[in-house]
Protein backbone atom coordinates (compact mmCIF):
# COMPACT_ATOMS: atom_id res chain seq x y z
CA UNK A 1 0.00 0.00 0.00
CA UNK A 2 1.20 3.50 -0.83
CA UNK A 3 2.53 5.47 2.15
CA UNK A 4 0.42 8.63 2.43
CA UNK A 5 0.56 11.38 5.06
CA UNK A 6 -2.70 12.21 6.84
CA UNK A 7 -1.65 15.86 7.08
CA UNK A 8 -1.47 15.50 10.88
CA UNK A 9 1.46 15.03 13.24
CA UNK A 10 1.93 14.14 16.92
CA UNK A 11 2.59 17.39 18.78
CA UNK A 12 3.50 15.96 22.20
CA UNK A 13 2.67 13.28 24.73
CA UNK A 14 1.79 12.85 28.37
CA UNK A 15 0.17 10.48 30.83
CA UNK A 16 1.21 7.67 33.08
CA UNK A 17 0.72 4.06 34.06
CA UNK A 18 1.15 1.70 37.00
CA UNK A 19 2.18 -1.93 36.56
CA UNK A 20 2.59 -5.03 38.70
CA UNK A 21 4.53 -8.17 37.89
CA UNK A 22 7.76 -10.03 38.40
CA UNK A 23 10.87 -8.25 39.76
CA UNK A 24 14.18 -7.64 37.92
CA UNK A 25 13.34 -9.68 34.79
CA UNK A 26 10.03 -7.95 34.41
CA UNK A 27 6.78 -9.28 32.99
CA UNK A 28 4.06 -6.86 34.02
CA UNK A 29 0.45 -5.92 33.41
CA UNK A 30 -1.00 -2.54 34.22
CA UNK A 31 -3.37 0.33 33.53
CA UNK A 32 -2.84 3.96 32.65
CA UNK A 33 -3.91 7.08 30.83
CA UNK A 34 -2.53 8.99 27.86
CA UNK A 35 -2.65 12.53 26.48
CA UNK A 36 -1.60 12.83 22.85
CA UNK A 37 -2.02 16.23 21.14
CA UNK A 38 -2.06 16.00 17.34
CA UNK A 39 -1.65 18.97 14.98
CA UNK A 40 -2.87 19.60 11.44
CA UNK A 41 0.12 20.72 9.40
CA UNK A 42 -1.94 22.96 7.08
CA UNK A 43 -4.41 24.67 9.42
CA UNK A 44 -2.45 24.51 12.68
CA UNK A 45 -5.50 22.99 14.40
CA UNK A 46 -4.57 21.02 17.53
CA UNK A 47 -6.74 18.18 18.86
CA UNK A 48 -5.82 16.96 22.34
CA UNK A 49 -6.61 13.27 22.49
CA UNK A 50 -6.85 11.61 25.90
CA UNK A 51 -8.12 8.36 27.33
CA UNK A 52 -7.57 5.34 29.58
CA UNK A 53 -6.53 1.78 28.92
CA UNK A 54 -4.37 -1.14 29.89
CA UNK A 55 -1.55 -3.31 28.62
CA UNK A 56 1.63 -5.15 29.41
CA UNK A 57 5.37 -4.56 29.65
CA UNK A 58 8.48 -6.70 29.62
CA UNK A 59 12.13 -5.90 30.34
CA UNK A 60 14.79 -5.81 32.97
CA UNK A 61 15.24 -3.29 35.78
CA UNK A 62 16.47 -2.51 39.26
CA UNK A 63 13.35 -1.21 40.93
CA UNK A 64 10.77 -1.71 43.65
CA UNK A 65 9.83 -5.40 43.72
CA UNK A 66 6.63 -6.33 41.92
CA UNK A 67 5.52 -2.75 41.12
CA UNK A 68 6.56 0.03 38.74
CA UNK A 69 5.08 3.32 37.59
CA UNK A 70 5.87 6.05 35.08
CA UNK A 71 4.53 9.57 34.55
CA UNK A 72 4.98 12.22 31.88
CA UNK A 73 3.48 15.72 31.74
CA UNK A 74 2.41 17.37 28.49
CA UNK A 75 5.27 19.88 28.73
CA UNK A 76 7.98 17.23 29.18
CA UNK A 77 10.32 17.05 26.16
CA UNK A 78 8.50 15.15 23.42
CA UNK A 79 8.75 15.28 19.66
CA UNK A 80 7.11 13.79 16.59
CA UNK A 81 9.05 11.50 14.27
CA UNK A 82 7.67 12.33 10.85
CA UNK A 83 3.99 12.67 10.02
CA UNK A 84 1.01 10.51 10.99
CA UNK A 85 0.53 8.18 8.03
CA UNK A 86 -2.71 6.78 6.65
CA UNK A 87 -3.64 3.16 7.30
CA UNK A 88 -5.83 0.73 5.35
CA UNK A 89 -9.01 1.88 7.12
CA UNK A 90 -8.83 5.50 5.94
CA UNK A 91 -11.74 7.93 5.33
CA UNK A 92 -13.54 7.39 2.03
CA UNK A 93 -12.51 10.83 0.71
CA UNK A 94 -8.95 10.38 2.01
CA UNK A 95 -9.15 13.56 4.13
CA UNK A 96 -8.58 13.09 7.86
CA UNK A 97 -10.47 15.21 10.39
CA UNK A 98 -9.67 15.38 14.10
CA UNK A 99 -12.48 12.98 15.01
CA UNK A 100 -11.04 10.31 12.69
CA UNK A 101 -8.45 9.75 15.44
CA UNK A 102 -11.05 8.97 18.11
CA UNK A 103 -11.46 5.37 19.26
CA UNK A 104 -8.91 2.62 19.69
CA UNK A 105 -5.21 3.52 20.04
CA UNK A 106 -2.36 1.06 20.53
CA UNK A 107 0.92 2.55 21.78
CA UNK A 108 4.01 0.35 21.56
CA UNK A 109 7.12 1.75 23.25
CA UNK A 110 10.79 0.98 23.75
CA UNK A 111 12.34 2.82 26.70
CA UNK A 112 15.43 2.91 28.88
CA UNK A 113 16.89 5.06 31.64
CA UNK A 114 17.10 5.72 35.37
CA UNK A 115 14.52 7.80 37.22
CA UNK A 116 14.15 9.75 33.98
CA UNK A 117 13.55 7.47 31.02
CA UNK A 118 13.62 8.15 27.30
CA UNK A 119 11.43 6.24 24.87
CA UNK A 120 10.51 5.85 21.22
CA UNK A 121 6.87 4.97 20.58
CA UNK A 122 4.65 3.84 17.74
CA UNK A 123 1.01 4.97 17.91
CA UNK A 124 -1.46 2.85 15.91
CA UNK A 125 -5.03 4.09 15.52
CA UNK A 126 -7.54 1.29 15.00
CA UNK A 127 -11.06 1.24 13.66
CA UNK A 128 -13.22 -0.01 16.52
CA UNK A 129 -12.74 -3.78 16.92
CA UNK A 130 -16.01 -5.69 17.01
CA UNK A 131 -14.78 -7.74 19.96
CA UNK A 132 -14.98 -4.66 22.18
CA UNK A 133 -18.64 -5.61 22.69
CA UNK A 134 -17.45 -8.70 24.55
CA UNK A 135 -15.83 -6.42 27.14
CA UNK A 136 -19.16 -4.57 27.49
CA UNK A 137 -20.86 -7.94 28.11
CA UNK A 138 -23.44 -6.95 25.50
CA UNK A 139 -23.43 -7.15 21.71
CA UNK A 140 -25.71 -5.71 19.08
CA UNK A 141 -27.07 -7.95 16.32
CA UNK A 142 -24.67 -6.36 13.80
CA UNK A 143 -21.70 -6.98 16.09
CA UNK A 144 -22.68 -10.63 16.61
CA UNK A 145 -23.04 -11.06 12.84
CA UNK A 146 -19.61 -9.52 12.28
CA UNK A 147 -18.02 -11.85 14.82
CA UNK A 148 -19.64 -14.80 13.02
CA UNK A 149 -18.29 -13.49 9.70
CA UNK A 150 -14.81 -13.14 11.20
CA UNK A 151 -14.85 -16.73 12.42
CA UNK A 152 -16.12 -17.95 9.03
CA UNK A 153 -13.43 -16.01 7.19
CA UNK A 154 -10.76 -17.38 9.53
CA UNK A 155 -11.84 -20.94 8.66
CA UNK A 156 -12.12 -20.33 4.91
CA UNK A 157 -9.12 -18.03 4.38
CA UNK A 158 -6.73 -18.91 7.19
CA UNK A 159 -7.73 -22.42 8.05
CA UNK A 160 -7.70 -23.81 11.56
CA UNK A 161 -4.01 -24.66 11.37
CA UNK A 162 -1.04 -23.33 13.38
CA UNK A 163 0.01 -20.87 10.62
CA UNK A 164 -3.42 -20.12 9.15
CA UNK A 165 -5.01 -18.45 12.17
CA UNK A 166 -2.12 -16.04 12.89
CA UNK A 167 -1.93 -15.16 9.17
CA UNK A 168 -5.62 -14.26 9.09
CA UNK A 169 -5.42 -12.31 12.36
CA UNK A 170 -2.42 -10.29 11.09
CA UNK A 171 -4.28 -9.49 7.87
CA UNK A 172 -7.36 -8.44 9.84
CA UNK A 173 -5.25 -6.29 12.17
CA UNK A 174 -3.61 -4.48 9.25
CA UNK A 175 -6.92 -3.81 7.52
CA UNK A 176 -8.37 -2.23 10.67
CA UNK A 177 -5.46 0.21 11.01
CA UNK A 178 -6.67 3.81 10.63
CA UNK A 179 -3.32 5.61 10.96
CA UNK A 180 0.23 5.18 12.28
CA UNK A 181 2.55 7.75 13.86
CA UNK A 182 5.84 7.80 15.77
CA UNK A 183 7.11 9.99 18.59
CA UNK A 184 9.87 10.23 21.19
CA UNK A 185 9.41 11.34 24.77
CA UNK A 186 10.63 11.34 28.36
CA UNK A 187 9.00 10.28 31.61
CA UNK A 188 9.65 9.91 35.33
CA UNK A 189 10.11 6.30 36.45
CA UNK A 190 10.16 4.48 39.76
CA UNK A 191 12.94 2.20 38.49
CA UNK A 192 16.56 2.97 39.45
CA UNK A 193 17.83 1.60 36.13
CA UNK A 194 16.26 -0.45 33.39
CA UNK A 195 14.98 -1.01 29.88
CA UNK A 196 11.61 -2.26 28.70
CA UNK A 197 9.18 -2.78 25.84
CA UNK A 198 5.47 -2.19 26.34
CA UNK A 199 2.15 -2.23 24.52
CA UNK A 200 -0.96 -0.45 25.83
CA UNK A 201 -4.44 -0.17 24.33
CA UNK A 202 -6.39 3.05 24.99
CA UNK A 203 -9.79 4.46 24.05
CA UNK A 204 -9.20 8.12 23.18
CA UNK A 205 -11.23 11.19 22.26
CA UNK A 206 -10.89 14.97 22.56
Amino acid sequence: MEIVSTGWGIAGSGGGNARVGTPIFRLEIGAGNITLPIENASSGEVVKLSGYGGGFSGGISISLPFANASWSLDDFPSSRIGSIYAGYSRPENGVYQGNDFYGGLIVQSLGAGKQISGSISCAIWMSDPVEICMARLSCSRDELMQIANNVGAMVLKGGIVPMGVPRFQIERFLRSTTAVGFFAGTSLETQLLGASASAFYYRVSA
